[in-house]
């Protein structure tokens, strides 16, 4: 992962030509934008490639960058400067899998505390169901001993 101030145009390129990337960047309104982007041929449109390698021209303006858009699937542009945070495709693959580790595992407990619910309330129910029975047998214990009286 990459901080404001480590990054370069060279870096971003490298990484974006090798896979997906998720990037944070300050827009020019000042809202902070993340994305998730590529430069790499194979998840891009090909009747997109000439645009792809217009970007490597050395009279491309070094201060933008454009990528591809994976989730609108468009082109999209940010200024080099205004990067705050970017992940490589490797770290993205390890941020996905933590995500996902932590996800399962929110499950599980959630699960674990919906099974302990539903044993708390089939314990009350057990109590509810044996305190009725002793009210039913003091009852009828009640009828047994006005009957043997008759």
């Amino acid at each position: 992962m990459f901080h404001k101030g480590q990054i370069t145009r060279s870096i971003l390129l490298k990484y974006l030509v090798e896979g997906i990337c998720k990037i944070s960047f300050v827009k020019r309104d000042g809202t902070v934008r993340t994305a998730y982007c590529t430069l790499n041929h194979d998840l891009i449109p090909s009747k997109y490639e000439e645009s792809i390698q217009k970007i490597f021209l050395p009279d491309a303006n070094q201060d933008i960058l454009p990528f591809w858009e994976i989730t609108q699937a468009k082109w999209k542009s940010f200024y080099v400067e205004s990067v705050e945070l970017f992940y490589s495709p490797d770290e993205l693959k390890k941020e996905e899998k933590q995500e996902l580790q932590d996800h399962q595992h929110k499950e599980i407990t959630e699960q674990n505390k919906m099974g302990e619910h539903v044993h708390q309330i089939k314990s009350n129910e057990q109590k509810k169901i044996e305190t009725q029975q002793k009210k039913v047998n003091k009852t009828i214990k009640k009828i047994n001993t006005t009957n043997k009286k008759t």
